[in-house]
């Protein structure tokens, strides 16, 4: 395995493994991590979202471990229905698990688009990681279910502003404080194998609805 390719790194070199990402689908295989991975790690157990989830995430609270959710991958079959991805944001709430997310969030925003890099490669819908974010911080500001699962599904950008008390998306209003407590206790992490994409898209969104919003202000004022 890798960590054992870093265990048996050149004596004078340290390393330092602060934490863990491990799959697990039973209740036992959770307990068994509990008993291999020493105290004061972090680990982050990756749940099937066809299993038993409060289960599971209650197994996580009670050995100190939060959950990883897999919201894609190369194929459209990899990628979750909107009602599974809050079936595990409810697991962990309801079990107090923090828990992250990785695969296929490239993008803010929710949209059909390419599986790979590949020319000509097949696409399917994705999610953003905005809408999984802040569908969580609904979740976590004990807003309804419904509204989360609006959040989750929702492609267009109609009224999100990013202001500097919240943020607002057609209407769901988060205010920093909100936003603050959920990425602490909560929406731990949102990751993506690229490091570039999201950040590229995410300030092209930013220009645009700073674009937006001029052109709405002009036509106010005029």
């Amino acid at each position: 395995t890798r960590e054992e390719e870093l265990l048996s790194a050149p004596r004078g070199v340290e390393l330092l493994v602060e934490s863990y990402e491990v799959p697990a689908s039973s209740v036992e295989q959770i307990e068994a991590l509990r008993a291999l991975i020493p105290e004061g790690r972090e680990v982050f157990v990756e749940l099937p979202l066809d299993g038993d989830l409060p289960v599971l995430t209650a197994a996580l609270a009670r050995v100190g471990f939060s959950a990883k959710i897999r919201t894609g991958g190369v194929v459209a079959e990899s990628f979750p229905a909107p009602e599974r991805v809050l079936g595990f944001l409810e697991a962990c709430l309801h079990s107090k698990v923090a828990w992250k997310a990785t695969a296929g969030l490239h993008h803010p925003v929710r949209r059909e688009a390419p599986l790979t890099y590949e020319v000509g490669c097949a696409s399917a819908t994705m999610f953003g990681y905005l809408n999984v974010f802040l569908a969580a911080v609904a979740l976590w500001s004990e807003r309804s279910r419904a509204r989360a699962l609006a959040l989750l599904g929702r492609t267009s950008t109609r009224g999100l502003v990013f202001g500097d008390e919240s943020v607002v998306w057609d209407g769901d209003e988060f205010s920093v404080e909100e936003i603050a407590a959920a990425r602490v206790f909560f929406a731990r992490s949102i990751g993506s194998c690229s490091f570039v994409e999201p950040v590229e898209e995410v300030r092209a969104l930013g220009a645009f609805l700073e674009s937006a919003g001029k052109k709405a202000q002009v036509r106010r004022d005029g």
